[in-house]
């Protein structure tokens, strides 16, 4: 009912909550800490998630683990009451969550580093060449390959292998022949697949300021004979290049999750929305804006708000007077054109500020009728600014709402 989460760790909080939710205690294992977070709807609280007991080694319930089940609860909350949200939960990327809400790193190469490394083979000369990500926490190399059209990922201590004798030594290292080689680890190094490895030219990729070993760059089977002293040189200059595009690309990468995760949750908001640029074009639509209007999504992006709302001049009245009065419109009932005839809706128009200037406009509609006062209001309001007197059905023998009527907005 408060809508804001409960943080309980100490004896003398669990007592007190006891006597107010009893049945929160019963059961084999009585809580010792408790962390409640509400899930949020459209409408305020949907529901709650109940976690008991932390685990002593991570110690108590803390603000930041109330803070990132809030944002999973902000996301679980619609689903609990749209299926189509829920649905595409099950199926959404696991890197979008584990990256936002968890900050685990996800195990996946981005495109602007596997585009870098394609570049440094051909370079090198070599049949392939291969990225070995260091992960401080556990103390592994990681990597991901082609095998058979999949991409599987490669895993193993970074003390392993030619890789890991490069990632500990931080030394480049020229083999040509691999299998004559003690620290060659044909599981490691052979990359996951039976490809045959003969020639290796490994190097450590190093943090341009923090001298810590940040990946390994390992080339394999230079292409008409083995890697030359040229070739180490070459690879070291490009190592010194890849240290400064992996460090931007973390937060290139973090950028990126970020914005896929907003429009993953913007496509799947329960309400249909249009979002206009500052000129009235389309720059966005959601999925269910398509299933209103009966028309492809990505037909509406790029057209003029006149063209989207064609055949329903009352929404490009909105969104006239959203620009032209300086503030953001009231919520109006609209019968918006649908497949097989018209569908009543409730629109609200809203200005879109970046920075406290608006750039473009949103329009949110959900669906409903206005109640009868609010209606009346609106046809009053509509009249006084155009000087127009029109009927309005409701007005018909039905008497003026009194002052103390609520006029809250649904």
């Amino acid at each position: 009912s408060a809508g804001v989460p409960l943080v309980v760790n100490d004896a003398p909080g669990l007592r007190k909550l006891k006597k107010l939710c009893p049945e929160t205690f019963l059961g084999d294992l009585p809580p010792k800490s408790l962390l409640c977070v509400p899930l949020r709807g459209e409408t305020g609280s949907v529901g709650v998630s109940l976690f008991t007991n932390k685990r002593q080694t991570l110690g108590a319930f803390t603000s930041g683990d109330a803070q990132a089940i809030g944002c999973l609860g902000n996301m679980i909350g619609p689903g609990l009451q749209n299926v189509e949200t829920q649905t595409g939960g099950k199926v959404a990327s696991p890197r979008l969550f584990e990256t936002h809400l968890f900050n685990k790193p996800s195990r996946s190469m981005s495109p602007l580093v596997l585009e870098v490394m394609h570049g440094v083979s051909t370079i090198l000369g070599s049949e392939r060449c291969t990225l070995f990500i260091s992960d401080p926490e556990t103390k592994q190399l990681w990597a991901t390959s082609k095998h058979r059209d999949e991409t599987i990922l490669i895993d193993f201590p970074n003390d392993q292998g030619l890789a890991g004798h490069v990632f500990t030594t931080q030394q480049v290292l020229n083999v040509h022949d691999c299998f004559s080689d003690p620290r060659f680890a044909v599981f490691n190094d052979q990359e996951g697949d039976e490809y045959t490895i003969r020639t290796i030219l490994a190097a450590p990729v190093i943090h341009p300021m923090e001298e810590k070993v940040l990946a390994v760059v390992q080339a394999v089977n230079k292409v008409g004979g083995v890697f030359t002293a040229e070739d180490e040189v070459h690879l070291q200059r490009l190592c010194t290049l890849l240290a400064v595009i992996l460090v931007t690309s973390d937060r290139l990468e973090q950028v990126y999750v970020q914005a896929e995760l907003k429009e993953w949750t913007f496509q799947r908001l329960p309400v249909p929305v249009l979002l206009f640029n500052g000129d009235g074009r389309c720059i966005k639509a959601n999925q269910r804006v398509g299933d209103l209007l009966g028309l492809p999504q990505e037909s509406l992006v790029g057209c003029h708000c006149a063209e989207v709302f064609q055949g329903c001049f009352q929404l490009f009245a909105m969104w006239e007077r959203c620009l032209e009065d300086d503030q953001d419109g009231s919520a109006e009932q609209v019968e918006v054109p649908a497949p097989g005839g018209t569908k009543t809706v409730i629109v609200r128009c809203t200005r879109t500020m970046v920075e406290g200037s608006a750039i473009g406009t949103t329009f949110v509609f959900t669906p409903g009728v206005l109640e009868d006062a609010k209606r009346r209001r609106l046809h009053r309001a509509q009249t006084a600014a155009t000087g127009v007197e029109t009927v309005d059905d409701s007005d018909r023998g039905s008497p003026l709402p009194s002052p103390t009527e609520s006029m809250i907005d649904p």
